[in-house]
């Protein structure tokens, strides 16, 4: 029972902080397209995000790409 929480509160987690790693990413990309951020300034703030993205989805079970 124990175990099950743990599990339950850690998938909570862990798709709460999925979910903010996709606003940062859409957030930086926005920037770069109203022309707010040189592109060049925003590369890497977008690739440290697509990383954590492919980490969290992995930890979730979730597909790389979805359909």
């Amino acid at each position: 029972m124990i175990e099950n929480e743990i599990l339950r509160r850690f998938r909570q987690r862990t798709t709460a902080e999925l979910n903010l790693s996709l606003n940062e990413l859409n957030w930086w990309k926005k920037q770069v397209a109203n022309g707010l951020v040189k592109p060049e300034h925003a590369e890497g703030y977008i690739r440290a995000e697509q990383r954590i993205i492919e980490i969290k989805r992995h930890v979730l079970g979730f597909p790389e790409r979805p359909c």
